[in-house]
């Protein structure tokens, strides 16, 4: 089988496999500590944005990944922070933030 036809043959088990791993969600028993207050620096120019700090489990307890300004990658771009989220049966899982 030619190289064309194998990646035609494979491309929706790929798209299926990350689709499925894009899924997948850690619970934790207990939730975030409070958010940390942050002081911004100045703001570099008018085409950044602020990028909220937040706590990030990193496989024993939960870290502080500080906030910064970040470009906007197009104009017009908006920034939707990520957040913690409750789910009473399984308990706290972490939704992605990303630009809009």
């Amino acid at each position: 089988m030619s190289k064309l036809k194998w990646a035609a043959f494979l491309a929706p088990f790929l798209m299926a496999a990350t689709l499925a791993s894009a899924d997948v969600r850690v619970y934790l028993r207990s939730g975030p500590p409070r958010a940390v207050i942050e002081h911004r620096s100045h703001r570099p120019d008018r085409s950044h944005i602020w990028i909220a700090g937040f706590h990030r489990w990193d496989g024993n307890r939960y870290e502080w990944v500080p906030g910064h300004w970040e470009r906007a990658p197009r104009r017009g771009a908006n920034w939707r922070n990520g957040y913690w989220r409750r789910d009473r049966q399984r308990g706290w899982y972490w939704t992605d933030g990303g630009w809009r």
